[in-house]
């Protein structure tokens, strides 16, 4: 059952990060890198190229803050307790606030890298299937991002 809910949490996730952009295009086009990125380079070289693109024009930046707030977010649903757990023992008002108002990207992703790969909260095999969630909340968001770009 907490799969079940766990796959349904993902759809959603993804879904609703596609619908709170307008810009489809340019969407469609940082999530097929994010994608890239991710499955070539792992989590820690998506957060970096996240931070990144959140120096390039205004609607990459808004587009970079939205992927990473939802993979942020993504640590804190109830049927991942475990990384819930480890990450509430961390000190996340700094990455909180750098969250909130984004204006230094880089700052943004070695906080999330610090959080999940620096601080060794993690095992190799836990950042394995966090980039496997990430990786499916993403695609998903891709996938919404051309449904909502044929019907409108």
């Amino acid at each position: 059952m907490e799969r079940k809910n766990l796959k349904r949490r993902l759809v959603l996730r993804g879904i609703s990060l596609a619908e709170n952009i307008p810009d489809k295009r340019n969407l469609k086009i940082v999530l097929n890198k994010a994608l890239g990125i991710l499955r070539i380079n792992g989590l820690y070289g998506f957060f970096i190229w996240l931070g990144e693109r959140g120096s390039e024009g205004k609607e990459e930046k808004k587009i970079a803050r939205a992927i990473c707030q939802e993979c942020f977010n993504l640590l804190f649903i109830d049927e991942l307790s475990f990384f819930k757990n480890k990450v509430n023992n961390l000190s996340l008002k700094t990455c909180n606030d750098d969250i909130e108002k984004i204006e230094n990207w880089i700052r943004l992703s070695d906080s999330i890298n610090n959080i999940l790969i620096k601080e060794n909260l993690f095992t190799i095999d836990e950042l394995f299937f966090l980039g496997q969630l990430y990786e499916q909340m993403l695609t998903y968001a891709l996938y919404s991002a051309k449904a909502n770009d044929l019907q409108g």
